[in-house]
């Protein structure tokens, strides 16, 4: 899931200060800039723990319209499974203004290329959804996954009992 913060970035040559969120994911960071800009007197100094300072947002008007923003953007991410997204993917999705977006506007990395696979490791039979890829190994296929949390895992060719291409994958997130 992607956290936020409100930041400013880059006085202007006017004195002001445009006022962005940063956007964290999967240990990547991106921008996303609003319409709100403040001046100096809108920033108060803060200082880390190393004692290097920099300046936070203060106004409150602000503070309370760019939260808005960001709880717009926290819903509309609970909409859909972003843990699968890059983070210019989050971006483009939180930027894109139409709510109506269609659903294969993020799915075509994930359009034929996945496998439905039956395997036997040690007696054991496995049935699974993974990408294959090429192993280092001669005779063995790599599997893959795309979650990071699940580790890749080569496979014997000679142990796959059947194999089936996965054309398209729906997934949806409901809460009961």
């Amino acid at each position: 899931m992607a956290s936020f913060k409100i930041t400013v970035r880059g006085k202007r040559d006017d004195g002001f200060w445009p006022v962005y969120i940063l956007v964290t994911h999967k240990s990547k960071i991106a921008y996303i800039k609003t319409d709100y800009v403040v001046s100096d007197r809108g920033l108060k100094k803060v200082y880390d723990s190393k004692g290097k300072e920099s300046k936070e947002l203060s106004e409150v008007r602000v503070l309370k319209n760019v939260l808005d923003i960001i709880t717009d953007y926290v819903k509309r991410l609970n909409d859909v499974n972003s843990g699968v997204m890059s983070i210019q993917e989050v971006v483009d999705y939180l930027n894109c203004k139409d709510d109506n977006l269609l659903f294969t506007d993020f799915t075509h990395t994930y359009i034929g290329d996945m496998y439905l696979i039956q395997f036997e490791v040690d007696g054991d039979e496995y049935l699974t959804v993974k990408y294959i890829n090429k192993s280092d190994t001669d005779g063995f296929v790599r599997l893959v996954s795309y979650n990071n949390h699940y580790g890749e895992k080569d496979v014997a060719i000679n142990s796959i009992r059947a194999l089936a291409i996965v054309k398209v994958s729906i997934r949806m997130n409901t809460m009961i």
